[in-house]
């Protein structure tokens, strides 16, 4: 289930779902993000983002524009698995940060 933390509404969007992954065992992505102008383009990339199979947990900073992701480190979650999910909604994956 995906969790909408509206406390981050003005800097971007954060969305988790459930993982039997522990904090030390995740695997660890920090991605630029080009294109976010608005809240809606931030909650945009963190939807397509957590989307991806093997990732459970995102952080979209709009400020910023970055994402840091939490994924299953067994689910072979790649920077151009995340990049093709981001390019699906018209912004861009501009490296690893």
């Amino acid at each position: 289930m995906e969790h909408m933390n509206h406390d981050d509404a003005m800097t971007g969007a954060t969305l988790h779902k459930a993982s039997t992954v522990t904090k030390e065992e995740a695997q660890h992505l920090t991605v630029g993000i080009a294109g976010m102008t608005c809240d809606h383009c931030a909650n945009t990339v963190a939807k397509a983002l957590i989307a991806v199979d093997g990732v459970f947990g995102v952080k979209v900073f709009l400020s910023e524009n970055k994402a840091m992701i939490g994924a299953d480190p067994a689910a072979d979650v790649t920077v151009e698995k995340l990049a093709a999910a981001v390019a699906a909604t018209d912004y861009k994956v501009t490296g690893v940060l």
